[in-house]
């Protein structure tokens, strides 16, 4: 009796150990599979957007033309010369007068394109004259800041008319290509009126082999002078 009582215990003991053993392993086992938690990433700051500088505003041309007055930007000139004319070579004669229009656009405040047609007697002896009308443009830098007074340079090139009139040659015309370089100074008297002084050299292929009566054998180069005053209108 004594040992079947003690028996029992035992395996009562038995089963209590068990049932224990059984609460806690899930609970272990349960901790054991969680995943420890991640770390936090830190927040990358969202990129500024870029900032666009604004153009400034174009300026009108009136707003041009009170701040540089006849040199503005744009500006359009319409001019007129009258002067003196040369060739530079021997039996050439003495250089005579010469005319022009011409037409002249502001690039930029210092900076221009013109054109012009001139109607130059280059040389003449009595009744026999020579003579160029030059077809021609440039691109011109001008100096002196706001000044009203301005000097230039100039350089181009363009076609040129020629004529030998009244040496009694049968080919009297031909018609050449030259380059030139020039130079002179504007000065605006108000603000829509100038005036001014160029003096152009310019060099202009010739007619190599033919000889002139008058003004002998034509030269590979010729070299023409013109100094002209000059008066434009702006707009």
């Amino acid at each position: 009796m004594i040992q079947s009582s003690a028996n029992l215990r035992r395996a009562a003991a038995t089963l209590a150990a068990f049932a224990v053993l059984t609460c806690i392993t899930p609970e272990v086992a349960g901790a054991q599979s969680t995943p420890a938690p991640e770390a936090a990433k830190p927040e990358v700051p969202a990129k500024a957007p870029k900032q666009v500088k604004a153009k400034p505003p174009v300026k009108s041309y009136e707003e041009r033309r009170r701040e540089d007055g006849v040199y503005a930007q744009g500006a359009s000139w319409l001019s007129f010369r009258f002067g003196w004319a040369k060739r530079a070579e021997d039996l050439s004669g003495s250089g005579l007068v010469g005319y022009g229009i011409g037409y002249q656009r502001m690039l930029r405040r210092n900076y221009a394109f013109a054109a012009r047609i001139d109607h130059d007697i280059v040389g003449h002896f009595g009744s026999n004259v020579d003579i160029s009308v030059p077809f021609t443009g440039e691109f011109q830098r001008h100096f002196g800041g706001k000044s009203s007074a301005k000097p230039y340079v100039g350089l181009g090139g363009g076609y040129y008319y020629r004529k030998a009139y009244r040496t009694g040659l049968e080919y009297t015309t031909t018609v050449t290509s030259g380059v030139h370089v020039s130079a002179g100074m504007i000065s605006a008297v108000s603000d829509r009126h100038l005036v001014g002084f160029d003096l152009r050299m310019a060099f202009v292929d010739g007619r190599e082999g033919v000889t002139n009566p008058t003004f002998g054998p034509s030269q590979p180069t010729e070299t023409l002078w013109s100094a002209k005053v000059s008066w434009a209108l702006v707009y």
